[in-house]
């Protein structure tokens, strides 16, 4: 078998699927790569992959029934886009299209003992044209399944949500990720998920952008245009800095569930509810350095009564006239800010810093066009 090897002790392997020359009865090489991402993920059940290997697409793949990952041991796989010309992994994205027709999920993980797959440089595309087309990217279909990781990835054109886990699952990681015109949420994870969304892009996603449960951390993020709220988040106790809640339909952040949450360098602007509604029983929680601006139901709206339901400390109100200023245009997801935007330079430094022009800039905005982001 003629398959490459990597890592410091040279016993990782690489293979290769290749929809438009390869052969599923071929041996996974570069010369001689699978066809299909399925047969790939047949051969982690059948122990052939394993621990530290990877799985490297280089064409678009046309989907037509579910790739289930069925395997029953934990296995830290990377299945990850890569360059067709070289098979290197440079942050060149590859496509898996749905193309099947019934309504199914594109990929689901279905064993709880699934842990530690990494996904990266990927475009999972749901080809949804009304009630037709795949109803999830990726689907958690049991319970117990952590430790994932989702890296330059996008999620579009679902009939339901991009991704999906309705089930315990813990400690996934979402970084330079985008969902986007999903038929439902872009992020459905209700139930216990401790996540890490780290410059991720919600936008245009017929319900929420995120609706998701146990959140740690959301930093240099965008909500933008989604159909109900933004972030819909099912906890309390998170931190959250250097977001954009723009032009959503509902609120731009709901949160629920008990304990104070600190956000930092945020902006809230032209939602058509509020820019943010804490829950009664995420009393205390603190927002620093943010900015509000023409939300139609005002600024924020707190359940409970009394002062320390939501403390606000160095923002600047709807009021007080700080339009955010971006360079992009209308309709685009550049929110760069303008050197005439009156906040810029008001934030405070952010150990995430990510976004905007200068050290200590709020971290407003800077979210690029992400298919030109490259995580290697």
């Amino acid at each position: 078998m003629s398959v490459e090897k990597i890592g410091d002790t040279n016993d990782q392997v690489v293979y290769y699927c290749n929809f438009s020359s390869g052969d599923d009865s071929d041996d996974g090489s570069y010369g001689s790569p699978f066809k299909t991402l399925a047969h790939a993920f047949s051969k982690i059940a059948d122990g052939t992959i394993n621990d530290g290997d990877q799985i490297r697409i280089l064409t678009t793949e046309e989907v037509s029934e579910t790739i289930a990952s069925t395997h029953t041991s934990t296995i830290e796989a990377l299945i990850t886009g890569a360059n067709p010309t070289n098979g290197l992994v440079d942050g060149t994205r590859q496509t898996l299209k749905w193309t099947g027709d019934d309504v199914s999920p594109m990929i689901t993980l279905n064993n709880s003992s699934i842990d530690y797959l990494q996904f990266a440089n990927l475009i999972l595309d749901g080809n949804a044209t009304g009630t037709t087309g795949a109803e999830h990217g990726i689907e958690a279909s049991v319970a117990n399944m952590h430790n994932m990781s989702f890296m330059n990835m996008r999620f579009t054109n679902f009939t339901d949500s991009g991704v999906m886990t309705n089930n315990n699952a813990n400690y996934w990681n979402f970084s330079r990720c985008r969902f986007d015109h999903n038929g439902e949420s872009g992020l459905e994870a209700t139930s216990t998920f401790f996540a890490v969304i780290h410059e991720c892009c919600f936008d245009s996603n017929g319900h929420y952008g995120a609706n998701v449960g146990s959140v740690g951390r959301i930093n240099n993020s965008v909500f933008h245009n989604n159909g109900n709220d933004g972030a819909r988040l099912h906890n309390a106790g998170l931190m959250l800095s250097n977001c954009i809640f723009h032009g959503n339909t509902g609120d731009g952040l709901t949160i629920t569930g008990s304990g104070a949450s600190t956000i930092t360098n945020c902006v809230w602007a032209a939602n058509q509810g509020h820019g943010i509604v804490p829950s009664s029983s995420a009393r205390g929680s603190r927002v620093y350095n943010s900015t509000f601006y023409s939300n139609r139901q005002g600024d924020y709206y707190a359940s409970g009564s009394g002062d320390d339901y939501l403390v606000l400390m160095g923002y600047t109100p709807g009021a007080s006239g700080h339009n955010p200023d971006y360079l992009g245009a209308t309709g685009d997801l550049n929110f760069t800010p303008s050197s005439q935007w009156p906040a810029l330079g008001s934030g405070v430094p952010s150990p995430f810093k990510y976004m905007g022009i200068t050290a200590a800039d709020p971290g407003y905005g800077n979210y690029t066009h992400y298919e030109d982001i490259s995580i290697f």
